[in-house]
């Protein structure tokens, strides 16, 4: 915003009202000193100029005190707009800092685990540890189709009645509906078995 007119409407003012003033001086007739103080004799005319310049000057006042005010109004909103124009860049750069940083990447997704397992087959329960190789190798013959290959064999030991049992399980199933059905399988070909909890303790056979 300009904030020239009103400056210069000012000046005029007090350049104007100055110049009446020196006038008048300028126009003195005589100046007599009296109880040392002085009085300058003017004339009628040069009197009514003074009352007039006056009442004009009173007249503009309160429009010059209007326009200070303007003025300083207009010289606080420059300073505010002066330091708001030197934030933007500030902010800009802040913006580009924050873009330049490379993005989160997400986490990568954990494989899921194969639940446990829950059920496997028993089929030998023995009192000696050393008895279950032999055992194993009587139940292979009897159902080699079913009992041959990579099998899941762990060891679960008990103690009934001060005895201590060593009972085969083999596999690992989730459901105990699977159990059944494989155990229903080796009892057609005459291998005993019961479903049974599963045991983590792998034993080689």
């Amino acid at each position: 915003m300009n904030i020239t007119p009103p400056l210069v409407m000012i000046k005029c003012a007090v350049f104007v009202l100055s110049g009446l003033l020196l006038f008048g001086c300028s126009s003195t007739k005589q100046t007599v000193q009296t109880n040392n103080e002085q009085y300058v004799q003017i004339t009628k005319s040069e009197l009514q100029q003074l009352q007039t310049s006056s009442a004009q000057w009173q007249a503009i006042k309160p429009d010059i005190e209007r326009l200070l005010l303007i003025e300083s109004d207009l010289n606080l909103l420059i300073t505010q707009l002066t330091a708001i124009a030197n934030e933007e860049p500030a902010q800009s750069n802040t913006a580009m800092t924050a873009q330049a940083q490379p993005p989160i990447q997400a986490p990568v997704a954990q494989p899921q685990r194969t639940p446990p397992a829950l059920f496997a087959l028993q089929i030998i329960s023995v009192t000696q540890q050393v008895q279950l190789a032999t055992s194993w190798q009587a139940m292979q013959h009897k159902a080699p189709s079913l009992l041959t290959g990579t099998t899941i064999a762990n060891v679960e030991t008990a103690n009934v009645k001060g005895i201590t049992y060593y009972r085969l399980k083999l596999g690992a199933y989730q459901y105990q509906k699977n159990a059944q059905a494989d155990c229903d399988k080796l009892k057609q070909q005459q291998v005993s078995c019961i479903v049974s909890y599963y045991t983590d303790n792998p034993v080689k056979l």
